[in-house]
């Protein structure tokens, strides 16, 4: 299936920009971050626990984007629970 090839290259992109934008200066961070957080949103496809999956990384890369825009940096927290919870959502992706 097409979508689901793009899912999990998608997922695959955010795994591995977002430990990299996490070193930037922010303004290149924030860059990083939005356009994963655009590229992630949910296709409405999936099974429920894969569709939760993806929302809660889009979530959390969203706090980072808006962390990011409102504070210019952004606690290590935040950073790691973006890419723990899409790893999660890749590895649901995964057969």
């Amino acid at each position: 299936m097409a979508i689901a090839n793009q899912d999990v290259i998608n997922a695959e992109l955010a795994i591995s920009e977002l430990p990299r934008a996490r070193t930037l200066p922010s303004a290149q961070s924030l860059q990083i971050v939005q356009h994963i957080h655009q590229t992630i949103g949910n296709k409405g496809i999936w099974p429920d626990s894969i569709e939760r999956a993806q929302s809660e990384a889009w979530l959390a890369v969203g706090a980072i984007r808006q962390t990011l825009e409102k504070q210019g940096d952004c606690p290590s927290d935040l950073w790691d629970k973006a890419i723990e919870l899409t790893k999660r959502w890749r590895a649901l992706l995964m057969p």
